[in-house]
C-alpha cells in the first residue's frame, strides 16, 4: 500500500524484505525483536527500514535507494553481515549515503560498498574475512576493532576516521588487524599493532603508543598529510 506504515516484529528468521516499489511508498519498521534475515534488504525508492535500536543480522546483500533509507535508529544497535559468500552495501548512485550506529563485518569471506558512502557513526567490528570499501569512502565516527583486514580493492577508496574526539584502531584479540588505504582526520590511538597495505593520509596524528605499524610494499603517504605518526 502507498504511503503507509508497517510493523515488523518476526521471531524467526526471514527470507529476505523489500521495502516499497518505484511507485510505491512505504515504511517498515521493527518492534519487539531483532531480525535476521537470511537473504537481502532492499529499500526503494522515497521508502524506509527503521531498525527502531533493533539489532539486524543480514546474509544477503544491503540495498538503500537514498541517504535515508536505512534507519538504525539508537545508538546500541549493531547491524552484522553474516553471510558465507561475497555481500554488497550499496546505494542507488555515489552520493547515496548509508548511515550505520554499529556495524560488524562476521562474513568469513568479503562484505563489499560498491556503490555510494557508509557512515559508522559508533563502533566499527571487522571480526572475519574483509571490508572492501570498493573505491568509495567509509566514515567511522567512533572506533574500530578490526580482528581481521579493511581493503580498498579500487583506487580512491578509503576507510576514514572522522569523530568528534580521539578515536581507537584496536583489536580484541591483540593481533595486527591490516587496512586498506586510510583517512586520519580526527587524532586516532593504537591498542595493538597495524598493517597498512595502501595509502595514508593523515590529516591528524596516529598515537602508535608501543604498537608497531608495518607499512607494505605498495604502502605510500599522501603527499597532502600534515599529521605524524607518533610514537612513545
Amino acid at each position: 500500500s502507498a504511503s503507509q506504515t508497517f510493523h515488523l516484529n518476526a521471531s524467526a528468521q526471514l527470507g529476505g524484505i523489500l521495502v516499497g516499489t518505484e511507485n510505491v511508498t512505504q515504511i517498515l519498521k521493527l518492534i519487539t525483536n531483532h531480525v535476521d534475515i537470511n537473504g537481502s534488504l532492499y529499500v526503494d525508492k522515497n521508502s524506509t527500514f527503521n531498525a527502531n535500536g533493533y539489532n539486524v543480522n543480514i546474509a544477503g546483500n544491503l540495498f538503500s535507494y537514498y541517504s535515508g533509507g536505512f534507519v538504525a535508529d539508537g545508538t546500541g544497535q549493531i547491524t552484522t553481515f553474516d553471510g558465507t559468500t561475497m555481500q554488497t552495501i550499496s546505494g542507488n548512485n555515489g552520493t547515496t549515503n548509508i548511515s550505520f550506529s554499529n556495524l560488524t563485518i562476521s562474513n568469513p569471506t568479503t562484505t563489499q560498498l560498491s556503490v555510494g558512502k557508509a557512515t559508522v557513526n559508533n563502533l566499527l567490528t571487522i571480526s572475519r574475512g574483509a571490508l572492501d570499501d570498493g573505491g568509495n569512502t567509509i566514515t567511522v565516527k567512533g572506533n574500530v576493532v578490526n580482528d581481521s583486514r579493511h581493503i580498498s580493492s579500487v583506487g580512491g577508496g578509503s576507510l576514514t576516521f572522522n569523530g568528534n574526539g580521539e578515536q581507537e584502531m584496536a583489536s580484541s584479540s591483540g593481533r595486527s588487524g591490516t587496512y586498506g588505504n586510510i583517512v586520519i582526520k580526527e587524532r586516532v590511538e593504537l591498542k595493538n599493532p597495524i598493517v597498512i597495505t595502501g595509502r595514508v593520509t593523515l590529516n591528524n596524528d596516529i598515537y602508535a603508543n608501543d604498537f608497531q605499524v608495518s607499512l607494505m610494499q605498495n604502502s605510500i603517504f599522501d603527499n597532502a598529510s600534515t599529521g605524524m605518526i607518533i610514537v612513545n
